[in-house]
């Protein structure tokens, strides 16, 4: 699993973000326990970092699907600087990463995302 590990933090360390190498980790390990048929589910995804060591982790498990949840229109402090779409930069790096298949992203708020909600939760990672 080390490998495994040490193969995510490589993938991830070009995506920006706050998410430390110790905490995607967790995430990873956390994922990876998740049992059959049931959700994993990300509020707060920006630029998909987190995504990408949740995923990973169900891959190395029982492949869940990572509900990833943002309405990838950035804060006030991104949109100060011309960042006002975080999704295609998104989606390029869970393309990058090979989890696009894995991941099912809600481009929503979870106020608006939990509307509809149905599946049980295996995990709910909150990072918003």
């Amino acid at each position: 699993m080390a490998n495994d590990i040490e193969k995510v933090r490589q993938l991830t360390s070009e995506i920006d973000g706050w998410l430390s190498d110790s905490e995607g980790e967790l995430l990873y390990k956390l994922a990876k326990e998740v049992p059959s048929g049931q959700a994993i589910v990300e509020i707060g995804s920006w630029k998909g970092k987190s995504t990408v060591w949740l995923a990973k982790g169900t891959e190395a498990g029982q492949r869940n699907k990572v509900h990833s949840i943002d309405p990838h229109s950035g804060s006030k402090a991104h949109i100060s600087e011309g960042e006002t779409n975080t999704y295609p930069a998104f989606i390029n790096n869970l393309t990058k990463a090979g989890v696009q298949d894995i991941v099912v992203p809600l481009v929503k708020t979870s106020a608006e995302a939990v509307k509809r909600w149905r599946e049980g939760i295996g995990l709910l990672w909150i990072d918003a």
